[in-house]
């Protein structure tokens, strides 16, 4: 008897050896996400920039991680204005309107104020915001058009929520640069409108996520389109919106990395799932690629979202490894959903998961759908959370230039609209789930 439980305890050892030998391999097999600290990239260009419709220069200009950049000085002096230097600030004045410059670059992937080969540059995104002026871009001309922003909309129509208005989550789905593909959504027009409804969303007081495609796949156009890589006037128009949505209620998170494979389009195919052609150390290695290019370009990812919610227990395990909040339903183990904010340690680590029981608008025709898909959550008591695809509202949004002013409006007819006022009737305001 003595014989057999020593043996025993040895088989014991040897098995509990043998487990955490498994266990610390598979946490090796992880490709362990680094930060790819500050780094600078520059291509220059050459751009038209026209000043409210007068004013026109021809000004040599850098992108830098895909910000179209323009020398500040230069640009300043040829669009009509002064500049004087205070101490460690630079005040610009244009046009009855001024700007304070910190003459200390800020250290960070996304460039706003810095020097190259001795010459003060700021990206046009931070020269422009502060004025309340907006670029018209037009990719074909190498031009952008500087004008005041108007927002036609009655102060009425704006009006926001309580303060202590309980907690509604929106996702704004798959914004992708995708504009220079002939079957993309989002060409120049629609990234403006894009802005001014992020715009029209910080007027009414509602923060959103931004679920973000890194990387954008044609295959069947032999398009990629990597906003790391790829230095442009259309690029650095998207960044401009990303940047400013980021700054005015956003929080970004990553929607897949391509969100596609073999033949599909991004925003179309999946990346995950069963049917993923994807090994695992490859699967793994795409959630490392979506943080890089995130990061990369300035950009602090808050969350992941599986394309199409398309995921095996097994991925989605592999993303709370690297994520800590999961945009879907959490699933137990007899496959049932919870549709309220779950958290779990079931990684080892805490990892948030986000659900969307109201679902999504599926058609520009369907915002009486989506109303009654919410009144049917908020009985319920669910998570009222929801997304919605931002080019849907388009005809909606009316957006001309009138004199010296970029002149923008938003139907009461519109789906987003339609949605922030229901919301906002049953004390409700979009806000962040922490």
């Amino acid at each position: 008897m003595k014989i057999m439980r020593n043996t025993l305890c040895k088989i014991l050892v040897v098995v509990i050896f043998a487990l955490s030998l498994g266990i610390n391999s598979h946490a090796e097999d992880f490709p362990q996400y680094v930060d790819p600290g500050v780094v600078m990239n520059y291509k220059q260009d050459n751009i038209n920039i026209n000043f409210l419709g007068a004013l026109s220069a021809d000004v040599t200009v850098l992108y830098c991680n895909g910000r179209l950049c323009i020398p500040l000085f230069t640009t300043a002096k040829s669009l009509g204005g002064s500049y004087v230097r205070k101490g460690r600030v630079i005040d610009i004045a244009i046009s009855g309107t001024s700007i304070s410059v910190p003459v200390d670059p800020e250290q960070g992937n996304r460039p706003s104020v810095f020097y190259y080969n001795g010459v003060m540059y700021i990206s046009l995104y931070d020269f422009l915001e502060p004025l309340h002026f907006v670029p018209i871009v037009n990719t074909v001309a190498k031009r952008v058009v500087i004008l005041g922003n108007h927002c036609d909309i009655d102060d009425e129509f704006l009006t926001s929520g309580a303060l202590d208005s309980s907690t509604a989550l929106l996702r704004l789905e798959d914004i992708v640069a995708d504009g220079m593909d002939p079957d993309g959504n989002y060409d120049v027009g629609s990234v403006e409108k894009l802005r001014f409804a992020a715009q029209y969303l910080y007027a009414r007081r509602q923060q959103y996520y931004i679920a973000w495609v890194p990387v954008y796949k044609n295959p069947k156009r032999n398009i990629t389109n990597d906003l790391t890589l790829d230095y442009n006037l259309y690029n650095s128009y998207f960044l401009y919106v990303l940047d400013y949505m980021t700054d005015h209620g956003g929080h970004i998170g990553l929607h897949g990395y391509t969100h596609q494979y073999g033949e599909d389009r991004s925003t179309v195919g999946n990346e995950w799932g069963k049917e993923t052609p994807f090994t695992v150390q490859e699967q793994k290695e795409r959630f490392v690629k979506a943080k890089e290019t995130a990061a990369k370009l300035g950009f602090k990812d808050e969350f992941f979202e599986f394309p199409h919610y398309s995921a095996t227990k097994e991925q989605l395990m592999m993303a709370e490894h690297y994520f800590d909040a999961i945009y879907q339903s959490y699933r137990n183990d007899d496959n049932s959903v919870i549709n309220k904010i779950y958290k779990t340690k079931r990684s080892g680590r805490e990892v948030t998961y986000i659900p969307t029981p109201a679902d999504y608008v599926k058609s520009a025709k369907d915002r009486e759908i989506i109303i009654k898909t919410l009144e049917s959550v908020v009985k319920d008591q669910n998570s009222v959370s929801m997304f919605y695809h931002p080019v849907l509202d388009e005809k909606w949004m009316y957006v001309v230039t009138s004199g010296r002013e970029r002149v923008w409006s938003y139907s009461h007819k519109g789906i987003l609209p339609g949605i922030v006022n229901y919301i906002g009737s049953h004390h409700f305001m979009f806000a962040t789930y922490d």
